[in-house]
């Protein structure tokens, strides 16, 4: 019969997520290929917030999984050098020192590719 070849062919697997009250984040850890992994989406706040970084920070150390993947916008500088224009001096130091240390923890290589594109398209106050 055409139309059922899908039969016998679903893909299910289990899987946890976790959020904050506030949706800036959605961890969700899983089976993908029979390999445990964890995937995480953050929003982080536009000022830094210890409790945001604390809860966070607490949920992804708890998770030591050899894959993992976690992206979004975390909303701050990583080297005001190189990705302000034109450059300034900000006072966003605790969330850029936060973060870094979110990305060491995973052991996260942080790579920022900017094309000429980008560049003339953003806009920075």
């Amino acid at each position: 019969m055409e139309g059922r070849n899908w039969v016998g062919q679903i893909y299910y697997s289990s899987f946890s997520s976790m959020k904050d009250d506030q949706g800036r984040y959605v961890l969700i850890t899983g089976y993908l290929y029979g390999e445990h992994i964890f995937i995480g989406c953050v929003y982080a706040p536009n000022v830094y917030q210890k409790e945001f970084y604390s809860d966070l920070l607490g949920k992804i150390t708890n998770l030591s999984l050899p894959f993992s993947i976690l992206g979004g916008d975390f909303n701050c500088t990583l080297n005001p050098e190189v990705n302000q224009f034109p450059s300034a001096k900000t006072t966003q130091s605790k969330m850029r020192e936060t973060t870094i240390q979110l990305l060491v923890i995973k052991s996260i290589s942080v790579s920022q590719l900017r094309s000429h594109l980008v560049m003339e398209r953003t806009l920075h106050l």
